[in-house]
């Protein structure tokens, strides 16, 4: 990582360290009996002071622990692990986590266990309710969470689900979003993609193999078909030399000899555009050897 960009990465500590610092100073000289505001304060309202004061402090230590994960945990761990930067949605939900246990302890340590009690029993009300309300999107996050779990894709990976392909570009709490070859922008439902199968043509690695059908007449010899069909795949521009291509006999058909051209690509985003250069350069290698693509044929025969 360059100098500049880690500078700038530890830059973004230094007001949540600043706000921390002062909110906690103050809280403390609040607490030891230090009269912050002079007079205009009085002693029955000192408490509330005290509490709110407190309450800053702690949301602040919040805000300050969450920039410390991403600082020291997200990027300096995660990120330089993976090669890319982590899944959004698990990040929110840390940050979540860290707020929620500031939250917690400032109630618990300021007003016992008692408020936690009664928090928890009309959570649990409000939970039951928002839940038969929050059906779909409640499936989406722990769809989401699984995801993160499993990694069946990340960040740049080209994926394919339900027969829409496209580039994996920000994973969220609700929806994955996926631009396509034609460069549209997809939004698809966690649960949607939890509940399909996904093709994945990053992994297990690249590049990754396509194929392109071609038949040809029966009074071609088969070894002088797979001759020119490979002299056209190794002089077609973007396929790769290694793992090289190949030419397999499919099928005898009705029609013709069937043959599967199969080849590499570096990626999907050329799955139009090399596929298409494949076929201009075989059209020019068989008819440069004198050979056609057969059409359908049939014989009729007439009688009384």
């Amino acid at each position: 990582m360059a100098p500049d960009s880690s500078r700038h990465r530890y830059i973004v500590l230094f007001w949540p360290a600043i706000v921390t610092s002062t909110m906690a100073v103050i809280s403390l000289l609040l607490l030891f009996g230090f009269s912050l505001f002079g007079n205009s304060v009085s002693d029955e309202a000192m408490p509330i002071v005290q509490n709110i004061c407190i309450a800053l402090t702690m949301l602040s230590a919040a805000w300050f622990t969450c920039k410390l994960f991403d600082v020291f945990f997200w990027a300096g761990v995660v990120e330089k692990r993976l090669g890319q930067p982590p899944s959004r949605l698990l990040v929110d939900v840390t940050r979540l986590l860290i707020v929620l246990a500031f939250v917690l302890t400032f109630v618990w340590t300021r007003f016992g266990t008692a408020p936690l009690t009664e928090l928890l029993v009309s959570s649990g009300v409000v939970g039951v309710v928002l839940g038969f309300a929050l059906q779909r999107m409640i499936s989406d996050f722990f769809s989401g969470s699984a995801l993160n779990v499993e990694h069946p894709f990340h960040i740049g990976d080209w994926i394919e689900v339900n027969g829409l392909a496209g580039k994996v570009v920000e994973v969220n709490w609700r929806a994955t979003h996926v631009v396509t070859i034609e460069n549209i922008l997809v939004v698809m439902p966690n649960s949607f993609i939890a509940e399909r199968r996904i093709t994945n043509y990053n992994h297990p690695a690249m590049p990754f193999r396509t194929e392109f059908p071609v038949s040809l007449e029966y009074s071609v010899p088969v070894h002088d078909a797979k001759r020119v069909l490979m002299a056209a795949l190794l002089d077609a521009p973007g396929v790769l030399a290694d793992p090289g291509p190949d030419v397999i006999l499919k099928e005898f058909g009705n029609d013709g000899v069937g043959y599967r051209c199969r080849f590499y690509l570096n990626s999907y985003a050329d799955i139009n555009t090399v596929p298409d250069i494949v076929a201009t350069h075989i059209s020019e290698h068989l008819w440069q050897a004198g050979m056609s693509v057969p059409y359908p044929k049939r014989d009729v025969y007439h009688t009384k």
